[in-house]
């Protein structure tokens, strides 16, 4: 790997938004992956939403890539970590561009095959579940397992120490999806 796309990595790890854009003005490819990660899921990890505006600004960027030790793509660490930083400005933007891809799996191995809605409601969180019923997600779609969003969100850890209201409005988002139908 060349110098230039390391530093992009690296520089997009630590935020630094300025030699982000001087080393993509220089030509070097948005996509770059090293030590398994690309600098969109750096930049959306960290919560840095100045930089994920910069990414996102780039037609060529590949905002469904996977980052590889992870099994989660930017969309999925944007759900993961809006519920520790308590601010959904990424997620939003991600769900705002036209690119992403609101129903690809997650290939981890203790979420394999969760859509980001199925993530949202295994991991308990709220912000993330509804914005992706806005924004279109199919609350009746299942894992190749069979599992709905409410199968996910009574196994998880965070639902069953007693967070009803996740339950409480799966609930409600599948009783609505039905009878829109």
């Amino acid at each position: 790997m060349q110098e230039k796309e390391r530093k992009l990595v690296d520089y997009a790890v630590f935020g630094d938004v300025e030699n982000v854009t001087n080393l993509l003005s220089q030509g070097v490819d948005i996509n770059t992956l090293h030590c398994s990660s690309f600098p969109l899921f750096e930049a959306v990890s960290k919560g840095n939403y100045d930089l994920v505006g910069l990414l996102l600004s780039y037609p060529s960027l590949d905002i469904n890539r996977y980052e590889r030790s992870t099994g989660y793509n930017a969309l999925h660490a944007a759900i993961f970590y809006s519920q520790y930083i308590d601010d959904s400005k990424i997620l939003k933007s991600l769900l705002l561009d036209p690119r992403i891809n609101i129903v690809l799996p997650c290939k981890a191995p203790l979420t394999l095959g969760y859509s980001p809605l199925h993530l949202s409601a295994y991991i308990g969180n709220k912000a993330a579940l509804e914005l992706l019923i806005e924004a279109g997600a199919n609350p009746c779609q299942l894992t190749e397992e069979g599992l709905s969003i409410y199968d996910v969100a009574g196994q998880s850890a965070s639902c069953s120490s007693g967070n009803e209201e996740i339950i409480t409005l799966i609930r409600h988002i599948i009783a609505e999806s039905y009878e829109e139908i």
